[in-house]
């Protein structure tokens, strides 16, 4: 009797091709899935940031009676503090201003705030927020700590800026120097220059003004472009203004102060595209010589909208597709703006 004989089968390279493409078929279906709740993880992320940054503007108002100046130093108002300076331009901003009730008592401590930002003095605290990944996005680039190799003029380039009204950075300067009669009506704002908000003075109420929205960080591995994102000077890149809706694709407007005579910006071109920014959304020239004359529009890398606060502390998520003049009342502090005339290009 012949026993029978087991043979025993093996896969064939055909089964093997088949089964790899069906794998690799359930990983192209479930990478989007993975990818957008990461962005979702990291957008919750960041809206609790911006929760935690605007109960340390709300610790500054209840100390000192009204939220802090977007801008310490101010022209007519108060004059920069004494010690190395080039202005008004490189004093204290809110965001040193409120270290002391952000949790991070050593990042507190290491400020002198009888010095000018600028000084040496505050050298090691301005090295010292890269640290502070609260001021981070996760969804964006990171802090960024530009000009590291001088302690003079070292500044850092963070994700959170506050509301500096419904129309132009410097409103009264902006007005004084160059006034548009195509602008909307300013309509007041929770942070101006050189002095505190008390919160009498937003009349529209803390739940329907915006406090706090998110920026850009922009910045590549070796250039930082300012003022937008820059966060720790007073150079109004601390701010954004409600001319145009989130993420529009108008450009925002920066005078020519910044980048020279030409207003051109061919010298930072690297830089932007190091940041990842296509050109449709580089900041252009204002095409004058007015360091007040800047709109920065709130900015993320979220799709479809961004994160900011409103004046009582509480968060949402404003669609990119909110209307302009909503978007503009919103950043105002007095009752509703003007629908704007200009700008705002969606």
């Amino acid at each position: 009797m012949i026993g029978s004989i087991d043979h025993k089968r093996g896969f064939t390279l055909v089964e093997v091709l088949v089964v790899v493409a069906i794998i690799g078929i359930l990983i192209a279906l479930l990478l989007p899935a993975i990818q957008a709740a990461r962005e979702s993880a990291r957008r919750a992320q960041c809206a609790n940031n911006i929760i935690q940054v605007s109960k340390s503007i709300l610790g500054y108002e209840a100390a000192n009676k009204g939220f802090p100046p977007m801008a310490l130093a101010w022209p007519g108002k108060r004059q920069v503090l004494p010690g190395p300076s080039i202005s008004w331009v490189w004093e204290h901003s809110w965001f040193s201003l409120t270290s002391p009730y952000l949790g991070y008592d050593s990042w507190a401590s290491l400020f002198d705030f009888g010095a000018t930002y600028r000084d040496p003095k505050n050298a090691a605290a301005r090295f010292y927020v890269v640290n502070i990944k609260i001021h981070a996005c996760p969804s964006d680039n990171g802090i960024r700590v530009c000009n590291q190799e001088t302690n003079s003029s070292n500044h850092s380039m963070a994700n959170y800026v506050v509301n500096a009204g419904n129309r132009k950075y410097g409103q009264e300067q902006a007005d004084e120097m160059t006034p548009n009669i195509l602008d909307q009506e300013f309509r007041g704002a929770p942070f101006v220059g050189g002095e505190n908000t008390p919160i009498g003075r937003i009349t529209d109420g803390l739940a329907t003004t915006l406090m706090l929205s998110e920026t850009l960080v922009v910045a590549g591995p070796q250039r930082c472009v300012g003022p937008m994102s820059m966060n720790s000077t007073s150079q109004g890149g601390q701010t954004f203004t409600g001319w145009n809706p989130p993420n529009s694709r108008s450009r925002d407007e920066i005078g020519t102060f910044f980048y020279g005579a030409s207003g051109t910006l061919a010298i930072w071109e690297t830089a932007y595209r190091e940041a990842g920014l296509t050109r449709d959304a580089w900041p252009v020239s204002a095409g004058r010589e007015n360091k007040f004359a800047t709109r920065l529009t709130a900015r993320s890398r979220h799709k479809g909208g961004v994160n900011a606060s409103r004046c009582d502390g509480s968060v949402s998520f404003y669609s990119d597709t909110i209307g302009a003049a909503v978007w503009a009342a919103l950043t105002s502090a007095r009752g509703a703006a003007m629908e704007p005339q200009v700008g705002n290009v969606q």
